[in-house]
């Protein structure tokens, strides 16, 4: 430690007021330091609960994907079968004489 009584005042009262400024200046540090570590804590928090909400919202659209699959199969299918019937019916207007001729034989 610096020996204050040896030197002039006006230096001293520098060096005192110095010392003041370094303590308050560590304290606001610190403090500093731990409002950062709690927000970069906070930010952590929310990128892992932004990948689990994503990660959760990409299994469930895969999961309804996946089950509902074979009734979407069932109705395109479905839909396939009625627009062969139509084109055919519409066909057999268009061309009576053949649908008659068809229906004969």
């Amino acid at each position: 430690m610096i020996y204050l009584f040896d030197m002039d005042e006006s230096l001293r009262k520098m060096i005192e007021d110095n010392h003041k400024l370094l303590q308050e200046n560590l304290e606001l540090t610190k403090d500093h330091t731990k409002k950062i570590e709690r927000i970069n804590r906070y930010i952590r928090r929310q990128v892992l609960w932004k990948i689990m909400y994503w990660g959760g919202f990409l299994l469930i659209t895969l999961g309804a994907y996946y089950y509902s699959r074979p009734y979407v199969d069932k109705a395109l299918s479905g839909y396939n079968s009625l627009q062969e019937k139509i084109s055919s019916t519409s066909s057999a207007l268009q061309q009576p004489t053949d649908f008659i001729k068809k229906f004969l034989n």
